[in-house]
């Protein structure tokens, strides 16, 4: 448990992979030096995956052409919402919910395109180096 509240405090919170790791460690793994093999594991692993997705990036167009079209939805959503471009009283219960629902898919969705070409967090260098250190037990 020290563990994962640890990694958390340095991540922020959030669910990535090596919150996974920290959980099913805690649950599975009983000695400290397994659980700590467990979990840089993890960590490299999760390093690995986006360093290939960035490459990836690089050599193709697919990355670029997902983030204009999620742009231009999301603008698009956005502008519908927020102008009289549509008559809310006029739209049944169903079509508000659809709307809605695809705004807020939308947002997450550039909030991945964001962590896509730009990390995780304006910290993460500062985060990587704190959760390095303390892999190597320093």
């Amino acid at each position: 448990m020290v563990v994962s509240k640890l990694l958390n405090l340095l991540t922020g919170g959030g669910t990535s992979l090596i919150d996974k790791a920290v959980d099913i460690a805690d649950k599975f793994i009983e000695t400290p030096e397994e659980k700590k093999a467990f979990i840089e594991k993890a960590y490299k692993q999760e390093i690995e995956d986006r360093r290939a997705a960035r490459e990836l990036g690089k050599s193709k167009v697919t990355p670029d052409v997902l983030t204009y079209i999620t742009l231009a939805i999301a603008l698009g959503l956005a502008t519908a919402v927020f102008t009289d471009y549509l008559d809310w009283e006029n739209l049944s219960e169903v079509q508000k919910g659809l709307i809605t629902t695809f705004s807020g898919f939308f947002l997450r969705t550039l909030g991945d395109v964001y962590g896509y070409w730009f990390g995780s967090s304006m910290g993460s260098g500062e985060k990587t180096k704190d959760l390095t250190k303390m892999m190597k037990g320093k």
